[in-house]
């Protein structure tokens, strides 16, 4: 279901800013005619640069139905646009209840936030440069479809490229086993728990992430110790996923928040 989900997404971005053919054929009607009234006035331009004289009342006609060809033209993109916000809301809400457990789709997850939100704001803020980067330098047989998407865009952005040769390498793939070794050595307990969970098997700096039932991120904080409180949280299930700093996922598990 996961990846269906973001299946769907990902064919719903692409279809962003294209036009039906209804759209494209009221688009191009507006288009077509600002045209026409443009080139109308661009030959009364030329007949009184040579000298002929033109009617006044037809000129000042022509003017006004360019003005208003204009306005129709861009108060129909105005439209287009709109609608486009109003698809992109609805996809990162979509985007947003998807439950991750797997790398592959948590990068493709977190590339379809950044994506979306840029598209919706026409920024890209500096975490989430850092975040692409990150995913871009990952190696794709272990970090997905969703590599090739970051490094797209992280490309586009500051024209920074990717070799899978050192990315992939043997000796970067041994050391990414050794890793993946250690999400059958790590505990996270109790379970239920009260807010304070705790980490067994952790070595070392890493990131913590917390969704709730509906797949939306809570929590996303380092950690340098064996300990996790999610206290601040209401009661609930929640997913809690243990990442290496270089995005590897090391423990996935289920938890139930209880207080009283």
């Amino acid at each position: 279901m996961t990846r269906c989900r973001l299946a769907y997404i990902a064919e719903e971005k692409g279809k962003l800013f294209s036009l039906d053919s209804a759209q494209y054929a009221i688009f191009n009607g507006y288009r077509e005619t600002l045209l026409e009234r443009v080139a109308g006035l661009d030959t009364l331009d030329r007949q009184l640069q040579s000298g002929t004289s033109v009617d006044q009342a037809e000129y000042d006609t022509l003017v006004q139905q360019r003005i208003q060809s204009q306005t129709s033209l861009g108060q129909y993109v105005a439209h287009l646009d709109s609608l486009r916000q109003l698809r992109i809301s609805y996809l990162l809400q979509l985007n947003t209840a998807v439950s991750t457990a797997l790398t592959p789709d948590a990068n493709h997850k977190t590339v379809n936030t950044i994506l979306l939100d840029w598209l919706a704001t026409d920024d890209i803020a500096s975490s989430d440069m850092e975040t692409l980067i990150s995913i871009a330098g990952q190696c794709p047989l272990e970090g997905g479809d969703a590599v090739y998407e970051a490094r797209a865009l992280v490309s586009h952005l500051a024209g920074t490229e990717f070799d899978d040769r050192d990315l992939c390498g043997t000796q970067n793939r041994q050391a990414r086993k050794v890793k993946q070794g250690i999400i059958s050595q790590i505990v996270v307990f109790p379970n239920p728990t009260t807010g304070e969970l705790y980490l067994d098997g952790v070595a070392g700096g890493i990131i913590a992430r917390v969704f709730n039932s509906l797949g939306e991120l809570k929590m996303d904080i380092p950690i340098a110790g064996n300990r996790l409180s999610i206290g601040a949280l209401p009661d609930g299930l929640y997913t809690v996923q243990l990442l290496a700093t270089d995005g590897l996922l090391l423990a996935n598990a289920k938890i139930i928040l209880i207080k009283n």
